[in-house]
């Protein structure tokens, strides 16, 4: 998630997993959160960890060469088995980076190159040390610290004092007790809980993305294009692109528009969404207050609507010569604007209108529906022959004296909203909408959009009634708002977010809230910032936690953390989109005996389970092979195609077997080179399953075919070859080359079982879990 703050900056917020009881700081070796891994249960962390299925397979390749050397030196197996698995773990731990990077006292004997990480053994609590080293005598000739002669001679507690010593006297306070496995009992002082930024079990750091040279940051929105970029606004009349968030933070200018913008207050671009067919057609949507509608009787600029293209040629740049006006609306009033322009996962447009002001609603326009003040609007702009028209399915298409754009009334200012994208794995909640609506004396409010939905205003502000008017006629029944707080918690709604990352899973599915929280005439801001639990049930969200930020002992700068962060008020959120697209093909072997069974067992094992991963900007390609190959399915998921869309027609695939036994893989390999090339080698992976029961497949072989692919991607097996056991499987293909740090190699081996064992359930998401983490996840994702 991204903070838009109005001081002249954008900050990434990245939210911690802190243990209660063991507070520390919950990152990787790579400065990143950890994530959820569950189902790889080798290494001893209950959920979220810091290794991927690979990482974790190239672990237990070490680990059994280790004990096969430890065996040869005469030492049983077992005995050291425990000590080295959490050794090579230590890599894994959720508290990786304290444990081996924040205390590395380097070694005593000499090395070429220093190192970037410490020794596993330096970060070992000394009477675990002591015990290890007593079990395992081996393992002292395994430390860095002192040569081998000196270590034979030292007992295991002089070794594990020594490193213990060495150990404090190379890291900071803070850090100095931290150790395998114990880590430490809340290191950190506590701070009273009124504090904005401290430090407790749901703090969060934040990363300076751009913090010059930019004015009043008012929305930041990804493109729907799958490009990845990241777009951002400013009040003044300018939208800027960011080409490669977390690589190059350079901005260019998309979209100038100053010259037609009224900027101040409340006024200014104040909102902006593509349309969703944006990568094809270049058309995007602006919602901005008209300077030329401002006159020396009339100093109150409209608010519009409009519609404007890219170049042909050129998708980072707008033209403004294609303005086109979608609607123009004259404002009563110099403030509640409203600001929110959104698709909808329907296809429609959703604006969001204030009730016009100046306050209190002087002219009743939030409960009047013959005006579109203080409503939300949903308006279909797929024909461009004229400027909209109104969705047959609108609440009150041809109700006499009704606006029929509107779609919910009875708001105040509903300055932003959040579409929720869904749970990631169900879907659930696909579409949701929430609306945060600034008060006006007494509360601040939480909606979720229902259509033709009343929320009240302003003969209810929150939960209460507003100056005496719900007492007379009421316009009908009213619905309350989800979650609202009291101005002697903050001041101004300004930010929603629900929350559907992955860098910080154990948020997936909160709330997140600010409030500007301004202070007196002075306006004296304090930020302020909730997390809200989803109850799961229509009702009050009535569990909620203030969070904030944590002090430079735990967002440590030399991690890239701002020392200073969040310097001022937060205006809105924003996000990235996620998108980093990888580009799967599957080939399916339909040929042989029982060839119908195999390939449903690995749409249903496999291809699904991976199917439900993907997110925006991903394509996944599904063939069928015997002697010829076929393209069954190929869908990019984007805003056209959910992932529950890719999941019906994954279920409707029919794969067809034959008797014959004959199959053709250099047809296979030439069919995917076509197909392949987009997302770049790092992104791309092709997986070949077989329904190979010769148990003689020649993975060699096959790589040597598949020489035509090295460049552009990476191969995977799945062959009910290795149907033995896991050992089997192991042993097998641990002699093929592994993938270098720089992506050379052509081959990358995994570990695959028969699927009439089962063995495919869980690989799916692993394998598009890790690639993610490893050339997706820059910053964080939302």
């Amino acid at each position: 998630m991204r903070m838009v703050n109005s001081r002249k900056g954008i900050y990434i917020l990245w939210i911690w997993l802190l243990s209660c009881t063991r507070i520390a700081m919950a990152t990787c070796l790579n400065g990143k959160p950890p994530f959820s891994h569950q189902g790889v249960r080798f290494c001893p962390y209950d959920y979220h960890g810091c290794c991927t299925f690979g990482q974790i397979y190239v672990i237990h390749q070490r680990l059994n060469q280790m004990n096969r050397g430890f065996v040869n030196m005469g030492l049983g197996e077992n005995d050291c088995t425990h000590w080295i698995m959490n050794l090579l773990c230590m890599e894994c731990s959720p508290f990786a980076y304290e444990l081996l990077k924040l205390q590395n006292p380097g070694a005593s004997i000499p090395r070429t190159e220093p190192r970037e990480f410490a020794d596993p053994i330096s970060a070992m609590c000394t009477k675990d040390c002591v015990q290890m080293l007593d079990e395992c005598p081996a393992i002292k000739m395994m430390q860095t610290f002192v040569t081998q002669t000196q270590a034979q001679k030292m007992t295991s507690k002089q070794l594990c004092k020594s490193v213990e010593k060495r150990r404090h006297s190379t890291t900071t306070t803070t850090y100095k007790q931290m150790c395998y496995p114990d880590l430490v009992s809340d290191p950190w002082k506590a701070q009273s809980p009124e504090t904005t930024d401290r430090n407790d079990p749901d703090c969060f750091c934040v990363e300076d993305i751009i913090t010059s040279g930019i004015e009043q940051v008012v929305f930041l929105i990804p493109s729907t294009d799958n490009s990845g970029r990241v777009f951002f606004g400013e009040q003044k009349g300018k939208v800027n692109i960011i080409k490669n968030p977390g690589k190059d933070n350079t901005i260019s200018v998309f979209l100038d528009i100053e010259h037609l913008v009224y900027n101040g207050g409340e006024h200014g671009l104040l909102g902006m969404d593509f349309h969703p067919d944006f990568q094809n057609n270049g058309r995007f949507y602006v919602y901005y207050s008209v300077l030329a509608t401002v006159t020396t009787s009339n100093r109150i600029p409209d608010s519009r609507i409009s519609e404007f293209r890219t170049f042909p040629n050129n998708k980072d740049v707008a033209d403004i010569s294609t303005e086109r006006v979608i609607l123009n609306i004259p404002q009563p009033g110099y403030n509640h604007q409203g600001g929110q322009l959104s698709f909808g996962k329907d296809g429609y447009l959703y604006l969001f209108c204030g009730d016009g002001g100046p306050g209190n609603d002087p002219n009743r326009f939030g409960l009047d529906r013959s005006v579109l003040y203080g409503k939300i609007l949903r308006i279909d702009v797929s024909n461009t022959s004229v400027p909209y028209t109104i969705p047959d399915d609108n609440p009150f298409v041809g109700e006499a004296g009704v606006r029929e754009e509107i779609y919910a009334y009875g708001l105040r200012n509903p300055w932003r909203g959040d579409f929720d994208t869904g749970n990631r794995q169900t879907g659930e909640h696909e579409g949701r909408v929430f609306i945060i609506d600034v008060g006006q004396r007494f509360w601040e409010e939480v909606n979720i959009l229902v259509k033709g939905g009343n929320y009240g205003w302003s003969e209810r502000e929150g939960y209460a009634c507003f100056k005496g008017r719900c007492d007379g006629p009421r316009e009908g029944s009213e619905l309350f708002p989800i979650f609202a707080y009291g101005h002697e918690e903050g001041l101004s709604i300004t930010g929603v977010q629900l929350y559907r990352g992955l860098s910080s899973p154990n948020y997936e599915g909160f709330l997140l809230l600010a409030d500007l929280a301004f202070i007196g005439r002075g306006q004296k801001f304090q930020r302020k910032l909730w997390k809200v639990t989803d109850p799961g049930v229509e009702g009050n969200w009535t569990d909620y936690k203030r969070i904030g930020l944590c002090d430079v002992s735990v967002c440590d700068p030399h991690l890239g953390y701002s020392d200073n962060p969040i310097p001022g008020s937060i205006l809105s959120f924003g996000k990235d989109g996620n998108v980093c697209g990888l580009d799967i093909v599957i080939a399916i072997d339909v040929s042989c005996h029982k060839a119908s069974s195999y390939a449903a067992a690995v749409l249903q094992d496999f291809v699904l389970p991976l199917a439900k991963e993907l997110r925006s900007g991903s394509r996944l390609t599904v063939m069928s092979f015997h002697k010829k190959t076929k393209t069954m399915l190929q869908l990019t998921v984007g805003s056209r195609t959910s992932p529950m869309d890719l999941i019906a027609a994954l279920r409707a695939l029919k794969l067809k077997g034959i008797k014959t036994c004959k199959r053709n893989l250099k047809t296979v390999l030439k069919t995917v080179k076509r197909t392949i090339g987009e997302q770049g080698r790092d992104k791309t992976i092709v997986i070949i399953a077989t329904n190979d029961n010769s148990k003689d497949l020649n993975i060699k072989d096959l790589a040597n075919k598949a020489k035509v692919l090295k460049k552009k991607s990476s191969i995977m097996i799945l062959s009910s070859s290795f149907a033995h056991s896991p050992k089997s499987v192991l042993e097998q293909i641990a002699s093929e080359p592994q993938a270098s740090e720089n992506g050379s190699s052509m081959w990358e081996p995994l570990i695959i079982l028969d699927p009439s064992s089962s063995g495919l359930i869980g690989v799916g998401p692993r394998i598009v879990g890790g690639l993610y983490r490893k050339h997706c996840l820059l910053y964080f994702h939302i």
